[in-house]
């Protein structure tokens, strides 16, 4: 029998390579793979590769010392030609092997290394829809297609077959997202030098759709939506916890700005009672979007919010510094698991069903293209701020917690679509001479209502 040691140094690559192994001797004959025949061994030293390097290869107990050499030879032949030591030292350290990487393998080390932990420090695995997207995305690029031959026609043929499932528009953005992160992670990672096509050419462009070519329903609220969504929610917030839940999110929205994702993960140790009027939200980077923090004075009405919610969890014996703020209060939809009073409720599972739910009972329009969704409530609260400041984009950008004011922009610019109907009406009464009723012109926030967001926090500068 052969035992294994590292040797301290290798002829063909220099100290401490590690690619072949001493091997001590522990029986005089071994056999030579041809049954009933054996040779004696010397009972010195003898080299020979790792198994690791020669999977196919079953070296206990097998071959002579000739034969050991003739594989270490094999292997330092390799390491020469084609660089397969690099790819055994990458297996042995855990690491990617890049040789001969597939594109199903990327796809399977993104998930595993990127996706999925980030899931798992939230204390969620990775959603079954995130999954299916995966998979999608290997089986239409190619499982088994090289990764260094990627070029455009993949991407081409990835956008084709969504093109066939007659996808929205905004499902082929949302999976061509996907797509170009696994790529990106891939050049970040350097197994990739560059990305293998200009993710901008115009053949790419023709087949995704751009943000503004998807159709959706101004984002601004239309005249009487608040008043209309929260007299329902008011009214059934004591029956059911989860409309209650919608009701809080919502009136915090129009207060804070804040997304729905950062909404799921706000705990209460992230809160300052004591600091300022009413309190301070200081949410760490790792609960934002932008991984930037966020701080947020909070109002009186935002101020009760948080203290029904506080109220709530110590009725549930649950109320500490790590309970969320919008976490599980009922055994409702749990499918008969077992309920962590106070944790995170699911991305997935966060407001998705029971705003929709709200939304249809509280009698808004519902049809495709124009129904409210959750997220128009912070494009809302951003362009009342902008109207209130006189303009201030550069608040409005804080409020948002932007890194730029080129992505505040977009929110601003949502506020044109009035200013041009009220241009237009002030503009007719000069043609018709009266000047007098142009300065009586409502302003393009007339139609809004301050109810549940009657105080709009400004951020100080830099917060």
């Amino acid at each position: 029998m052969l035992y294994k040691r590292k040797q301290r140094h290798c002829t063909s690559h220099g100290t401490h390579c590690g690619c072949p192994y001493w091997l001590h001797l522990k029986r005089q004959r071994m056999s030579t793979g041809v049954p009933g025949q054996t040779a004696p061994v010397p009972g010195n030293r003898i080299r020979v590769s790792l198994e690791v390097y020669f999977p196919d290869v079953r070296l206990r107990g097998k071959g002579t010392r000739s034969h050991a050499l003739t594989l270490h030879n094999q292997f330092v032949n390799d390491v020469d030609r084609t660089g397969r030591y690099r790819d055994w030292v990458d297996r042995r350290q855990g690491r990617l092997a890049t040789r001969g990487l597939t594109w199903g393998g990327l796809v399977d080390h993104f998930v595993d290394t990127y996706a999925k932990p980030r899931r798992e420090e939230e204390g969620h695995q990775l959603s079954r829809a995130l999954k299916y997207r995966y998979n999608k995305i290997k089986q239409w690029v190619g499982v088994d297609r090289p990764v260094a031959d990627l070029n455009i026609q993949d991407a081409l043929g990835f956008l084709t077959a969504l093109k066939r499932r007659d996808a929205s528009k905004p499902y082929i953005r949302s999976f061509y997202g996907s797509f170009l992160s696994i790529i990106n992670k891939a050049v970040e990672w350097e197994i990739l030098k560059e990305p293998p096509f200009n993710t901008r050419s115009k053949a790419i462009r023709e087949l995704v759709p751009r943000a503004s070519d998807i159709e959706h329903r101004d984002r601004r609220l239309r005249p009487g939506e608040e008043e209309q969504l929260f007299a329902y929610l008011d009214g059934v917030a004591e029956k059911s916890a989860r409309l209650a839940m919608v009701r809080d999110c919502a009136r915090l929205v129009l207060s804070l700005g804040w997304r729905r994702g950062t909404l799921r993960r706000l705990q209460f140790e992230d809160l300052h009672w004591d600091e300022g009027p009413h309190g301070t939200f200081r949410v760490p980077g790792q609960k934002m979007k932008g991984r930037r923090p966020s701080v947020k004075s909070l109002t009186p009405e935002t101020r009760k919010i948080v203290e029904r919610r506080r109220e709530m969890f110590v009725r549930l014996g649950v109320y500490g510094p790590t309970c969320y703020v919008f976490g599980k209060t009922t055994k409702q939809g749990n499918k008969g698991r077992p309920v962590a009073f106070g944790a995170a409720f699911c991305e997935n599972d966060f407001l998705t069903a029971a705003w929709r739910t709200a939304r249809q009972r509280a009698g808004l329009d519902c049809t495709k293209g124009q129904a409210l969704h959750f997220h128009d409530l912070r494009a809302e609260a951003a362009c009342r701020l902008f109207e209130a400041t006189g303009g201030d984009a550069r608040r409005v950008m804080h409020f948002l917690d932007h890194r730029s004011l080129d992505e505040t922009q977009k929110y601003i610019d949502r506020l044109m679509a009035h200013s041009e109907r009220e241009n237009a009406a002030v503009m007719a009464t000069f043609e018709r001479g009266g000047a007098a009723t142009a300065t009586a012109a409502p302003s393009p926030a007339a139609h809004q209502t301050t109810a549940g967001a009657t105080v709009i926090p400004i951020r100080p500068h830099g917060g």
